[in-house]
């Protein structure tokens, strides 16, 4: 009610503008070209301007002199899911915010340009919007075990707080963005633009932008583009090259398509000895509670990891149709939700961080193509995931450009970070599986999280 309220009074505004500008147009002294007939107006000619003044682009990174930061994850997201704000748990699930520079070991540092210095070149490296679950994951097939219980002849029956899951369906899309993704993005692309778009004015020629072919990583793309460049004239104000997602193409974007070792046993030792630890330890007592209030449902561990999982995804999935909130979010206890955020750091940890044999192995292309647009040379070692057709060609690999936009996925990033030997984002040492140390909580990744 509230979205289509508020899209009224834009249309409202616009056409009021519209009109007005028409209006003045019959009294105007100034010798222009005539206005166009109503009925010849479409989508492209929406009125008659005259004459506007373009003046350069703000540069808040320049002129700012605080910091901006982002301490909200979204207007009414919070609401969404109750009294508890559970958000801040939702690990890489959760939408990006700011963080004190202090939580990375790093006091002193600022997004301030330091005095007597300029930007010159900008690097943004980001991940995709808050999406839908993946096509068969394990929340899709908790939702398939409800639906055959509530389908059988004696149905599901449930008492207390867990009284929704008679009638609950999951509504949930499949591995695209969530419309609030998708607004994750065009907002990343605002803020980007005021931050840095004077850095391509009078660039020639046209910037190239990079991500992967999967779905929700065009989508992405195409959602920040839209935000940095104006709608609806951005796709002709930069090329997109989209580099192809599959198994056996080098793609430093999705990296592990191309590493054996990336899927094969050993990679998974650390998911299996620390990640699955603990979930079997912070879940136990949930599982214990909620069980009594589903008889004859065979609810285990991982189907209470799933209904926390379906908490982040159906309030991901909701903000933007009204911020409806979850029946599962309320399910959990605080300390619960701390162990879930906990159980997203051991996993990215340990599947992609430094905790993974194969992470640096992973990130090491990107950060060689990133040395290449520094450094203005051309790749020589292929060694990694770098694709050599690629960055062999000038118009697909430009090294000149002031500024490169890349979009990968959560896995990626942190791969690139071990690669670069960020040791500010390991100090703690390796993670136990055993307890949840005090003072640390999963900050890095969430969706639409830019790092440059």
């Amino acid at each position: 009610m509230w979205s289509t309220t508020w899209l009224s009074v834009c249309l409202f505004a616009l056409f009021f503008c519209s009109k007005y500008a028409l209006s003045q147009r019959q009294e105007s002294p100034i010798d222009l070209p005539p206005p166009p007939e109503l009925h010849q107006l479409d989508g492209v000619q929406a009125a008659f301007s005259g004459l506007t003044h373009i003046r350069d682009k703000a540069a808040a990174i320049d002129q700012a002199p605080i910091p901006s930061h982002n301490h909200s994850s979204s207007p009414g997201l919070e609401d969404a899911t109750g009294s508890l704000n559970v958000i801040q748990y939702f690990g890489n699930l959760s939408p990006w915010r700011s963080i004190p520079s202090t939580s990375y070991g790093l006091p002193e540092a600022s997004p301030l340009v330091p005095d007597g210095c300029q930007v010159v070149q900008v690097h943004l490296l980001y991940r995709h919007g808050a999406r839908y679950p993946a096509q068969n994951s394990n929340v899709c097939k908790f939702a398939d075990k409800v639906y055959k219980k509530v389908s059988s002849p004696e149905g599901l029956k449930a008492y207390g707080e867990m009284k929704f899951l008679e009638t609950w369906k999951n509504q949930l899309g499949e591995e695209t963005l969530t419309p609030f993704g998708q607004a994750q993005l065009f907002d990343l692309g605002v803020s980007f633009q005021g931050r840095y778009g004077k850095l391509l004015k009078d660039f020639k020629p046209l910037p190239v932008f990079r991500t992967t072919s999967q779905p929700r990583m065009l989508d992405s793309a195409l959602s920040f583009a839209s935000g940095f460049f104006g709608s609806p004239s951005y796709p002709t104000k930069y090329h997109l090259l989209t580099q192809l997602e599959s198994r056996g193409i080098n793609n430093t974007l999705s990296p592990n398509k191309i590493c054996p070792n990336s899927h094969n046993e050993i990679s998974r030792i650390g998911m299996e000895r620390y990640a699955d630890r603990w979930v079997q330890k912070y879940l136990k007592g949930a599982k214990e509670r909620l069980e009594k209030l589903v008889p004859g449902f065979e609810l285990s561990i991982w189907d209470c990891l799933q209904m926390q999982q379906l908490c982040a995804f159906e309030t991901v999935a909701s903000v933007n149709g009204g911020g409806t909130s979850s029946g599962f979010c309320k399910l959990f206890t605080e300390e619960e939700w701390k162990g879930y955020s906990y159980a997203n750091a051991l996993q990215m940890w340990y599947i992609s961080g430094p905790g993974s044999p194969t992470s640096a192995a992973l990130g090491k292309g990107w950060v060689q193509e990133m040395l290449s647009r520094l450094t203005k040379k051309r790749i020589t070692t292929f060694d990694s995931s770098v694709n050599q057709t690629i960055v062999h060609n000038e118009t697909l690999f430009p090294l000149k450009q002031p500024m490169y936009v890349d979009a990968t996925h959560d896995t990626v990033m942190s791969a690139v970070y071990v690669a670069m030997n960020f040791t500010n984002f390991i100090r703690s040492g390796p993670l136990p599986a055993d307890r949840m140390p005090y003072n640390l909580v999963c900050h890095s990744h969430p969706s639409s999280s830019p790092h440059n």
